[in-house]
């Protein structure tokens, strides 16, 4: 039973049908429905009368939905009223063709105003030379979104919904305000003369008008696919609707208004993005805003459509029509993850088939012909007089005979347009319901289907923490128990002393972190955006001194919240949790993989350079796949080794790893003082200061280069409950992490200039071999293995930094609990 704390309330509740009605509709829609009525005057009339229906279907579906209190909408309408077979028809129609599709058209939406507006500020066209492009950013707003659903519906993907309604009333409301102050301030009104001129004459085009309406203002039953997650559905489900739809038709007319008051009818029938055409007349410049901002309002209808989905899924599964594995909700949230998840995938599959707008027309028409099913199924329930709440809504009798006429008639048109729509639809449902009887019917089924059942079951019970559920559910306010605690509470969950790493590990980590390649190509960033010798050195000692106050404030965290993890522990500790748990998700599977992955390609690229200046070969260009093999044969035995105690084995090696970095920095500086001290090569630091810019952007340019090679003191904050004392071990190695690599760079730059010209420095960005090359004599060969050697300490702090933060949030249940199993002697 969905514990009160994650059912949403009135406020989500209409964020969510708000999000679910007014998507992309609104800026293609106004088209179409000119197109059909043929006049301002009419398309307006339609807009009112879409919002009437709407609200007749919208007054039938409360009545269901108060007197069903079931999650599943249609699904658990038809099954209530004893038609399993067509229920689970529309079921399966619905879960692997109907919404998968609506979210796959969202999606690719998304991509496309996304792109569209890349290619309009930069004047390019990634859409023909990569039509992948879409799709891929797509998916990459629909991934974080599945992420955010298998968490509590009220604290994280409500809340999001919330912000998402926030930001589409404000592009609306921009829409609509620059309209109106076209219409009553500059006084165009010449577009409304004449309203009715054109107006067509055929029924047919006027009901086809009326279904684009109608399509605009769909998504008024959002709530109804998960109303066991609705708090006080007969108090909040009206409220929600009437708002919603309200909201919706007010919004509609006021854009129609504005789009008319600014474009005649022969130029609003031309172009299809009719917003964008406004944008371009009325807003100067800002209208390059206007793609981002509607790929910005499709997220909140993105994120409505994973929850109907999902819970439409999950409501067959409780019902035993779909497998186990698809009621299997966390204990803690109650999010149906399995079923959130496999939508997603199949939203991502279909997205890569041919046409889809075709595929959306048979969705469409299976969403009608399922509803015109539900109201006769309601009719019928109504005359055997099932056993309803007492305090259901009810409507006369004549509201869903309307709707159900009106369902026919919609119905009727849509395949008599396209009578292959109506065909392919029927004999969808037709084979759903084939498969109802021969394989949810049937009790003689192969004991390999139930094997089969049972080991996926268990499968998503462990990957995912989840545990399946009964329907009916549970009629205690009790929930189960949480895998996740009985981790939490075991004497595995604290790291023994003896696995700790002390002050000599932990200023090896933070050096070793620092200090990377980054001191071998900032130095030629930051001469080109200071512009001098002098100014560039300056940076250096700067860049120190922010990281410094940067340390200081990690150290008063790490010392104050003793958890492994960094941000992610410091943000939820603050009660930050949705944050918190976004940047966790960002960064375990982008930024520190990325950050690794970066490394690991840099040691097969310098490793490979050796051999090739070595050998006289050409390695690279003969096969690209090399240096990334090479980096991963450096990679694997780093994760091997960090699978054993942090102390004895990879805070050992990376003891190693900086006494050899610091071997390789020794010869670069020593080399570089004997040419400066012995040899007085000096003439390069004479007038230090010439050519030194005056631009603000350029200096903050150099000083972020400077930062990002110092970047690494907060490595041992991703594993501060592996440190031993931390009051004493996280501020000794942080100040003297950024101390010794300050001194090193510094002396770096020093020994880089006495060989080195500033322009000579500029025209190399590899700067560390050139000098090699000018002052070591057959022994430059050696430099790019050294700095490969380098790299290792490096990839092995990544590796420790990356899988503490993954660790940290696994512990505190935001990962899966397979991510926070430890080794018990090593931890």
């Amino acid at each position: 039973m969905q514990t009160s704390g994650n059912k949403i309330g009135v406020l989500e509740a209409i964020s969510y049908c708000i999000g679910d009605i007014i998507g992309s509709g609104i800026f293609v829609s106004p088209t179409d429905v000119l197109e059909y009525t043929g006049s301002i005057g009419l398309s307006l009339i339609i807009w009112i009368v879409s919002a009437f229906i709407s609200m007749i279907g919208a007054l039938a579906y409360i009545e269901l939905g108060t007197s069903i209190r079931k999650s599943g909408s249609d699904f658990s309408y038809l099954k209530t009223a004893g038609w399993n077979p067509v229920a689970s028809g529309f079921l399966f129609a619905g879960t692997i063709l109907t919404y998968p599709a609506t979210l796959a058209l969202q999606s690719l939406a998304f991509g496309e105003y996304f792109v569209k507006g890349v290619d309009e500020v930069f004047g390019k066209d990634l859409k023909s030379t990569n039509s992948m492009i879409s799709r891929l950013i797509g998916f990459s707003a629909l991934l974080p979104l599945c992420y955010i659903n298998l968490f509590s519906l009220k604290k994280f993907a409500g809340r999001f919904q919330i912000i998402a309604t926030i930001a589409k009333m404000v592009v609306i409301v921009i829409i609509i305000g620059t309209g109106f102050w076209f219409l009553i301030v500059k006084g165009k009104t010449e577009n409304f003369k004449h309203s009715f001129n054109g107006t067509t004459k055929s029924p047919d085009r006027i009901i086809l008008a009326l279904y684009n309406g109608l399509f605009a203002y769909d998504g008024w039953d959002i709530l109804n696919f998960g109303l066991e997650e609705v708090d006080n559905p007969r108090r909040t489900l009206p409220i929600a609707v009437f708002v919603a739809i309200g909201s919706s038709a007010l919004i509609y007319v006021s854009m129609n208004v504005a789009y008319f008051t600014v474009l005649t009818v022969e130029e609003f029938k031309e172009f299809d993005t009719v917003a964008a055409t406004f944008a371009e007349r009325t807003l100067g410049s800002f209208h390059y805003a206007i793609p981002f901002l509607i790929s910005l309002l499709l997220m909140g209808s993105l994120n409505s459509t994973v929850f109907a989905a999902s819970r439409y899924l999950f409501a067959g599964a409780k019902n035993n029509v779909m497998p186990t594995m698809f009621k299997s909700v966390h204990p803690g949230s109650m999010s149906p993850r399995a079923a959130v998840i496999f939508e997603v995938c199949i939203a991502i599959g279909i997205s890569f088939l041919g046409d889809l707008e075709s595929l959306l027309d048979y969705a469409t028409c299976a969403i009608w012909m399922q509803r015109t099913l539900v109201q006769l199924a309601l009719l019928y329930m109504r005359y055997k007089k099932f056993p309803f709440p007492k305090d259901a809504y009810r409507n006369p009798i004549i509201i869903p005979i309307l709707f159900l006429c009106i369902c026919v008639s919609l119905l009727v048109i849509l395949i008599k347009n396209n009578y292959k729509v109506g065909i392919y639809t029927f004999c969808c449902i037709i084979t759903g319901s084939a498969i109802y009887f021969v394989f949810i019917a049937s009790e003689r089924l192969p004991r390999i289907f139930y094997t089969i059942n049972k080991k996926l079951t268990i499968l998503t019970t462990i990957f995912l923490n989840t545990l399946p559920i009964s329907e009916p559910a549970p009629e205690s306010t009790e929930r189960e128990p949480n895998i996740n605690e009985a981790f939490s509470s075991s004497s595995l969950a604290t790291t023994t002393s003896g696995n700790k790493i002390g002050v000599l590990e932990a200023i090896s980590y933070c050096i070793g972190d620092i200090i990377g390649s980054g001191i071998f190509v900032s130095p030629t960033a930051i001469l080109k955006d200071s512009g001098s010798l002098g100014l560039s050195l300056v940076i250096w000692v700067v860049s120190a001194f922010i990281s410094m106050i940067g340390a200081l404030v990690y150290v008063e965290l790490g010392t104050s919240i003793r958890k492994s993890g960094c941000d992610f522990s410091y943000l939820r500790t603050a009660g930050w949790n949705p944050v918190a748990s976004a940047f966790l998700f960002v960064a375990t599977t982008l930024t520190y993989p990325t950050i690794l992955a970066i490394q690991t390609m840099a040691f097969g690229e310098y490793f490979v350079k050796g051999i090739n200046e070595v050998f006289g070969m050409d390695l690279k260009s003969s096969n690209s796949i090399l240096p990334k093999l090479i980096g991963f044969s450096a990679l694997l035995p780093l994760c091997f080794i960090n699978l054993f105690s942090l102390k004895k084995f990879a805070g050992r090696f990376q003891i190693i790893a900086t006494v050899a970095k610091m071997a390789v920095i020794i010869i670069i500086i020593g080399t570089g003082l004997w040419f400066l001290v012995i040899k007085g090569k000096t003439e390069n630091f004479r007038n230090s200061f010439n050519g030194t810019t005056k631009s603000a952007d350029k200096i903050v340019l150099a000083l972020y280069n400077g930062l990002f090679s110092y970047n690494g003191w907060d490595v041992l904050n991703f594993g501060t409950e592996e440190v031993e004392n931390p009051r004493r071990t996280l501020p000794i190695a942080a100040f003297v992490g950024i101390g010794v690599s300050a001194v090193v760079y510094l002396c770096m730059n020093l020994a880089y200039f006495s060989v080195l010209t500033v322009d000579e420095f500029k025209e190399f960005d590899t700067v560390a071999v050139t000098f090699a090359e000018r002052t070591l004599g057959s022994f430059h060969y050696a430099i790019p293995f050294l700095i490969s050697l380098l790299l290792m300490g490096s990839m092995n702090s990544s590796v420790f930094a990356s899988s503490r933060y993954l660790f940290s949030g696994a512990k505190s249940n935001v990962m899966p609990t397979m991510l926070k199993s430890v080794h018990p002697g090593s931890m």
